[in-house]
Parts: C-alpha cells; sequence; structure tokens
C-alpha cells in the first residue's frame, strides 16, 4: 500500500503511477488500489475530496468508543 501511495504522490499521471507502483495492467491496478486506498486512485491524489466518512459514537466497557 506504501508503495502505491508514493508513486500516486510522485506521478504526473495514473498511468505512470500503476507503472511505478510495479502493476502490469490499468485492469489490477485499478481492482486492488481502490481496495487497498479506500478510495479510487483519482479521488486519492484529490486528497479525498467529497470522500464521505461515516461513523458511529456509543459507550462500551473502557467509555465512549468511536467508530469510523
Amino acid at each position: 500500500a506504501r508503495r502505491l501511495r508514493d508513486a500516486l504522490d510522485q506521478s504526473e499521471t495514473i498511468t505512470d503511477a500503476f507503472n511505478a507502483a510495479g502493476y502490469g495492467s490499468s485492469g489490477r491496478f485499478y481492482a486492488e488500489s481502490t481496495q487497498l486506498l479506500g478510495m479510487t486512485p483519482s479521488s486519492y491524489r484529490a486528497g479525498g475530496d467529497a470522500a464521505r466518512i461515516q461513523f458511529a459514537v456509543g459507550d462500551c466497557s473502557l467509555g465512549a468508543i468511536l467508530v469510523a
């Protein structure tokens, strides 16, 4: 995952990033990158702009808990 993030941060294009990260095909890159990053590569490069994070707050035996 780190190699993927580094490639996306340092490459000019998504195509350059998937080549730099060692992916042989764009299909494999997109399938794995969304799973590893939790968002599409273009959303990651945009800093997660417009990403929606859902969360819940509750109590447990240790006190308050937040789950995102």
